[in-house]
């Protein structure tokens, strides 16, 4: 699955992306669906705080059952294939300053950090470091 469109190009360019590469598919749902129930869900409390970076389609943070949900990538369509009750952010995955600092219990991203710079990689790191619980994990697929 491709989370967000490759950093540096136009907002028209993402749109296409999305539209082009990678189109909705409901196999995809039942892959994330089942992908939740059988390992994620027995990672995340009812009381957690959980954040997907690139989320694209939504298919991992519609599954979520948690106190919170937070959705963020770079294409703004992305709002539109999440469910009600998702707080959703716009924006590069570089700029994570929305978050409150220890308010992250399990951040996720799935097929997303080798599409951007390893400076960008520290970048959102370092952010993470200050978002994430003493006891928060980052989970990377």
């Amino acid at each position: 699955m491709r989370a967000c469109a490759p950093a540096g190009i136009a907002q028209m360019d993402k749109d296409n992306y999305f539209q082009t590469r990678l189109s909705p598919d409901f196999r995809r749902e039942v892959l994330w669906r089942t992908l939740y129930h059988h390992c994620f869900s027995r990672l995340i409390a009812e009381t957690d705080c959980v954040l997907e970076l690139g989320a694209g389609y939504g298919h991992f943070i519609n599954q979520v059952s948690a106190k919170k949900a937070i959705a963020l990538d770079a294409w703004a369509g992305f709002v539109d294939y999440l469910r009600p009750g998702i707080e959703t952010h716009v924006g590069d995955v570089t700029d994570l300053s929305f978050l409150p600092s220890s308010s992250i219990d399990f951040a996720f991203a799935s097929n997303l950090f080798e599409h951007i710079s390893q400076d960008d990689f520290s970048i959102v790191l370092a952010q993470l470091k200050r978002a994430l619980t003493p006891a928060g994990t980052l989970n990377i697929l």
